[in-house]
């Protein structure tokens, strides 16, 4: 994680949400709680403007989906679409490889 980039969330990540957060805190919301006590109401609302934007940065995947929707759809749907659309219309089990 890039510290200058995200240092909140390093902080959150790196010093709370680590691997033995459950048996410290037990919850979520206590290791928030015991974050925003410890480091203050600024680093706490760096914290939440760190998570809110990284929440509306697309994931490349979802960035592919979008643009291949916008294609005609002879340039994105294979030739085993319609039984992918049978089986995922009716929740089936899917594999994409």
């Amino acid at each position: 994680m890039n510290e200058t980039k995200w240092p909140a969330m390093k902080k959150l990540f790196g010093a709370y949400f680590h691997q033995d957060w459950i048996v410290e805190s037990g919850t979520p919301e206590e290791v928030l709680r015991f974050f925003a006590k410890n480091e203050g109401p600024a680093m706490a609302s760096a914290a939440a403007e760190e998570l809110m934007r990284l929440g509306r940065k697309n994931q490349i995947f979802v960035e592919d989906v979008a643009h291949a929707l916008n294609l005609p759809d002879l340039q994105w749907k294979g030739p085993s679409w319609d039984c992918f659309y049978h089986a995922t219309f009716n929740q089936r089990p899917t594999s994409l490889i």
